[in-house]
C-alpha cells in the first residue's frame, strides 16, 4: 500500500484488459505477475490497469496516471472521481491502450495528485524472447494435488 496525496492505494495490477459483467464484477483478463515478454521490438502491446484504495476526506479528486518506457514516449491519463463520505473505498479501472514498446526495457506507470511529484505504482520489465513459453515460469500442480481437503464433521 501507498499513499498519494489523500488517496491510499492498496492494489494495483497491470492487465490486458478489465471488463465489466452484467453483475458489475469487474474481470481482470491477461494480469502481467511479472515481466511484459514480446517476440520482437517495436511491439505493441494492449494495456489496463486495476487500482483500488480508499480517500480520507469526502470530495472531487483527480489523480494522474503516467505511463513511461522503455523508450521516449510518455502518456498522462486523468482519472476523476468523487467521494461522498470518509475513508469512502474507490476503484479505478484505466481502459485498455496499446503501448508501442519501442525496445527492451523497464516500463512504469506512475501516480500524482499534482503533476509535479511521482509515484511508481507499478514497474515491469519489458524482455524480448523468441522464446516466449519459457518465458512464463509458472508452475501448475498436478490435478490430484489441487483438490480441497474433503469438509471435516464438527
Amino acid at each position: 500500500m501507498f499513499k498519494v496525496d489523500e488517496l491510499e492505494i492498496r492494489n494495483r495490477l497491470l492487465c490486458e484488459d478489465v471488463r465489466m459483467e452484467a453483475s458489475k464484477k469487474l474481470i481482470l483478463i491477461g494480469v502481467f505477475p511479472a515481466d511484459i515478454v514480446v517476440a520482437e521490438t517495436p511491439a505493441r502491446v494492449a494495456l489496463a490497469i486495476y487500482m483500488d484504495g480508499q480517500i480520507k476526506t469526502p470530495g472531487e479528486r483527480e489523480f494522474f496516471i503516467r505511463y513511461s518506457g522503455p523508450g521516449k514516449g510518455k502518456v498522462v491519463i486523468v482519472a476523476q472521481f468523487t467521494t461522498t463520505k470518509e475513508n469512502e473505498r474507490v476503484t479505478m479501472v484505466i481502459p485498455r491502450a496499446d503501448i508501442t514498446f519501442e525496445c527492451a526495457g523497464i516500463f512504469k506507470v506512475e501516480v500524482s495528485a499534482d503533476e509535479k511529484r511521482w509515484k511508481t505504482a507499478i514497474e515491469k520489465n519489458v524482455i524480448v524472447t523468441e522464446n516466449l513459453s519459457a518465458a512464463f515460469p509458472i508452475a501448475l500442480r498436478p490435478p490430484s494435488e489441487r483438490s480441497l481437503p474433503a469438509a471435516q464433521e464438527s
